[in-house]
């Protein structure tokens, strides 16, 4: 996400102040995700890689209106539906990054302890309230409304993923049975009884197609 707001084709409409704020933004977001992802139930790093791909997608397409030049990678992904932004409507960089990160945070992390919740709002709040002196709340508004459109979208199309949409809270296959040959998984310990996430082969890819990647057995 950094880097997408860095490079050459993506300029921004705004002054350098503006543009710094915005990569701020982008870092407290990012910082307060690392904490999520260590206290969070069921984020192993698959789950995690994941939705940290979807999050960041949500943000890099949230700020599309307000890039001169923008390449939106709607048509990269089969079923992505994001919403169309109004060109006639102004929005605000960071009041835009701000909301996709917020809606997509309490989205993905359905099961971060309580307290990371209030940390989400405020964080939220704290970054709105610091655009307030800066923009008409026209602006504000229509930037926090697109921010929510495009994570809701984002976050539909990452429901059509069956086997790594919200897999936090379906780590095992109750029905697994394990082969027993020698190259299968097998427990190492009395405390861990079945293995992690044995379907995540079937995750959708984002980029790769599963049949142009080859594995050679035994996993």
């Amino acid at each position: 996400m950094l880097w997408a707001l860095s490079c050459s084709k993506a300029k921004f409409v705004f002054g350098s102040e503006n543009d710094s704020k915005s990569k701020a933004v982008v870092l407290a977001w990012n910082n307060l995700y690392l904490e999520l992802d260590r206290y969070t139930e069921g984020y192993y790093p698959p789950v995690s890689a994941r939705n940290f791909a979807y999050i960041s997608l949500a943000a890099f397409e949230a700020v599309q209106p307000i890039l001169q030049n923008g390449e939106s990678l709607n048509n990269s992904f089969s079923g992505l539906d994001l919403p169309v932004y109004n060109s006639n409507d102004k929005y605000e960089m960071s009041e835009l990054l701000n909301s996709a990160y917020a809606s997509s945070f309490r989205q993905y992390f359905q099961t971060a302890p309580q307290n990371y919740f209030s940390k989400i709002n405020e964080l939220e709040e704290k970054i709105h309230n610091s655009n307030e002196h800066l923009n008409p709340k026209r602006t504000s508004l229509n930037s926090r409304k697109y921010g929510l459109l495009v994570s809701n979208a984002v976050y539909l199309w990452s429901g059509t993923d069956t086997y790594g949409h919200e897999a936090y809270n379906h780590l095992y296959d109750e029905n697994l049975t394990l082969p027993g040959r020698r190259d299968s998984w097998a427990a190492y310990s009395s405390d861990i009884k079945k293995p992690i996430l044995p379907n995540w082969g079937k995750v959708r890819p984002f980029l790769l197609k599963t049949n142009d990647v080859e594995v050679k057995p035994p996993l």
